[in-house]
């Protein structure tokens, strides 16, 4: 019986109510049996880019976006890097960077930090810096 109550309270995913955050709960069973409910841990995809600032357990993530230029040759430009995403602190820790596009664009973008954005699928090799 403990084993089930075990079960449904790991497979609780999140809670919401209409004035905080979308949150994670992390359970575990005692020697005694006990479940016990360990500090909520912010879902960091779900926050705004001011809201995920705030958080110490998440990051933002920025990358650069792949255009063409006029003689229909593509690169990304730098120049134009902006705040695609938040993501939990720590998807950077390895950095390798990865060319991806959101799941409502065709932009692709380059991502430098190694995070790959929750729902992003990567979309080709790394093009060259734009002049």
């Amino acid at each position: 019986m403990n084993i089930f109550f075990f079960i449904l309270f790991a497979c609780m995913e999140s809670k919401t109510d209409d004035t905080a955050t979308e949150t994670d709960t992390a359970t575990e069973e005692t020697e005694t049996g006990e479940t016990v409910v360990s500090e909520e841990m912010v879902h960091c995809p779900s926050l705004s880019f001011d809201e995920c600032a705030t958080q110490e357990q998440c990051e933002l993530i920025s990358a650069s976006p792949v255009v063409t230029n006029d003689d229909g040759s593509i690169c990304v430009d730098n120049s134009s890097q902006e705040t695609i995403a938040c993501e939990f602190a720590g998807c950077s820790a390895d950095p390798t960077i990865t060319v991806a596009s959101s799941p409502d664009s065709d932009t692709c973008w380059v991502i430098p930090s190694g995070c790959l954005p929750e729902g992003w699928q990567t979309c080709g090799e790394y093009p060259d810096a734009c002049e």
